[in-house]
């Protein structure tokens, strides 16, 4: 990957330079296994970093070409397969979900003890912006994530354990009641898995092989798929989770992704690499076209990235988010993804209409629109209540730093 200099994009050297102690500090404290880098500004990459251990046990050094578990990095990925149905007239986004899928035709929802019929149908923009009632097993606030985790319904673990293809996931999905009326609250949820599930209904093909033919392929994103080929298995790098002393256990024997999996899930079920991953920033920033290829018109990628939530959702419309991501004012939700309304509201550096998301083994990435800038973060760790997300906010600081504060930033305060 070529690298050019911070000052040939407007930005100073000094403060990205820090960037490889600060990542060479978490790994060195054993709060992450590995870390990559990526800042790209302007049409350029300027910092391209790579440290760490693919595997703490075997002493493997992380490679630049390292594939990683993108998990909820697969979202904005599904909202692009949507936009692009949309686009060619084959759905509408306001049409309702059972219009595609009969099963979402009569939804009831879990209000106290009892069940009610839904106020209205589950709308595609209501899954798109983790507002239409749906939940995940895992949310501990929720009367509905136990009833989940009762029909199997985990996720990746679920097609590891029992091979449920696509369809029969979400039909299980359907035959539960909402945690809430389409609409009206912002909750994390198997959202995304539906709409895979809507492509695949209006397409007449899978959801993985739509995403390879229509987004991966056209993008030369070659190392990005729903499993990682033989050919490549040596690149997948180990996943850790944190242990009560605070150790790094290995835990990928239980994860997959090696294999190829029996049913393609838009919430979490893409791996691949950094360098892919900015491949598919890069065609957002330019608003849906890469290199010549266009998959989306300019006005269709720009309702991806711009915030559809209204003041009906409150001022903290996303602090339900598990592990507090996102929580503070001044953050809304576009199609698939955060999308920054007010930073100095947010208190984080940045600049308004910023869009990210980021994967439950602490990868993270941002478009900040306003400055041409791409930044990619990855490791692979799920990092509970340790310290490891932080490397993002320790990243995203020194980014900012090497943008002189003339340039048009936005901030909501000083880089720390």
């Amino acid at each position: 990957m070529a690298v050019q200099t911070p000052e040939s994009v407007g930005m100073t050297s000094e403060p990205l330079l820090r960037i490889r102690g600060a990542l060479e500090g978490y790994v060195r404290q054993g709060l992450v296994p590995c870390a990559q880098a990526i800042v790209f500004r302007r049409g350029h990459v300027v910092l391209a970093e790579t440290l760490g251990w693919s595997s703490i046990e075997r002493r493997a050094p992380l490679r630049a070409d390292a594939i990683f578990r993108l998990y909820s990095m697969t979202k904005p990925v599904v909202g692009v397969a949507v936009m692009m149905l949309h686009q060619a007239g084959q759905l509408g986004l306001h049409d309702p979900v059972a219009a595609y899928l009969p099963e979402f035709a009569s939804m009831q929802v879990l209000c106290g003890d009892q069940l009610v019929a839904a106020k209205r149908p589950i709308t595609l923009h209501d899954l798109l912006t983790h507002t239409a009632g749906l939940s995940y097993h895992f949310l501990l606030d929720d009367k509905v994530a136990p009833l989940y985790q009762a029909q199997g319904l985990l996720d990746n673990w679920t097609v590891q354990a029992s091979g449920m293809p696509l369809a029969a996931y979400v039909t299980k999905l359907a035959s539960l009641p909402l945690r809430a009326h389409p609409g009206t609250q912002w909750c994390y949820s198997e959202a995304m898995n539906v709409l895979g599930r809507v492509v695949e209904a209006v397409s007449k093909e899978r959801f993985g092989t739509f995403v390879k033919r229509r987004i991966l392929d056209p993008l030369h994103m070659k190392d990005t798929d729903f499993h990682v080929s033989p050919e490549r298995k040596e690149r997948l790098v180990e996943v850790y989770e944190v242990a009560p002393e605070g150790s790094l256990l290995a835990c990928s024997d239980r994860l997959g992704f090696d294999h190829p999996p029996s049913a393609d899930f838009g919430g979490s079920g893409l791996v691949g690499t950094a360098a892919d991953y900015l491949r598919f920033a890069r065609m957002l920033l330019n608003g849906g076209e890469l290199e010549g290829v266009r998959l989306l018109d300019p006005d269709m990628t720009k309702r991806i990235v711009t915030n559809h939530l209204g003041p009906e959702f409150g001022e903290r419309p996303l602090h339900a988010m598990p592990g507090g991501l996102w929580a503070e004012p001044g953050v809304g939700h576009g199609y698939c993804g955060v999308v920054v309304k007010d930073p100095k509201a947010r208190g984080i550096p940045g600049s308004a209409g910023e869009y990210s998301w980021a994967g439950a083994a602490n990868t993270n990435f941002w478009v900040d629109f306003a400055q041409e800038l791409i930044v990619i973060v990855m490791s692979q760790v799920f990092p509970g209540e340790s310290r490891a997300r932080d490397i993002h906010d320790q990243v995203r600081a020194l980014v900012y730093e090497a943008i002189p504060s003339g340039d048009g930033r936005a901030c909501g305060h000083a880089a720390r």
